[in-house]
């Protein structure tokens, strides 16, 4: 696994404008809440998508820099949990306003396709990037 500067800097190259980053600033929580609430309906058993997904997602963070993924790892499981009490029709407006969003401040502000159309590990880092920049978290000042 690259370390955490090598996925920042990466995903901080298709991010520089001001436009772009408000929109994503907005879009990708709108995204991830939506998704936990959309994948939460999906269970086997005891278990739903939606907590496998936090978990397995969780583990990923923690092996790229678990002193920035705990405290990351507690808002996604708040963003899964008040997921559940959302119906799913105003899931899916909130996923795809979110992916609009995202749209428009790669083609209207950035200029440049989405960091996932060339590295797919992107759709996972650009929430945790997003976090860490609102935090202020050295690491992610790219």
């Amino acid at each position: 696994m690259k370390p955490i500067e090598y996925y920042f800097s990466s995903y901080a190259a298709y991010h520089k404008t001001t436009g772009n980053k408000l929109t994503h600033y907005l879009g990708i929580p709108l995204i991830v809440f939506s998704t936990f609430g959309l994948l939460y309906k999906v269970q086997w058993q005891d278990v739903n998508l939606a907590l496998l997904v936090w978990l397995l997602s969780t583990l990923f963070y923690c092996r790229l820099d678990w002193k920035k993924a705990l405290p990351f790892s507690v808002l996604t499981f708040l963003f899964y949990w008040s997921s559940r009490w959302i119906n799913s029709e105003l899931h899916w407006a909130l996923f795809i306003f979110g992916w609009i969003l995202q749209g428009i401040g790669h083609y209207v502000y950035e200029k440049k396709s989405p960091a996932f159309l060339t590295n797919i590990s992107h759709i996972l880092i650009g929430p945790f990037w997003i976090f860490c920049r609102f935090w202020n978290f050295q690491k992610a000042k790219t």
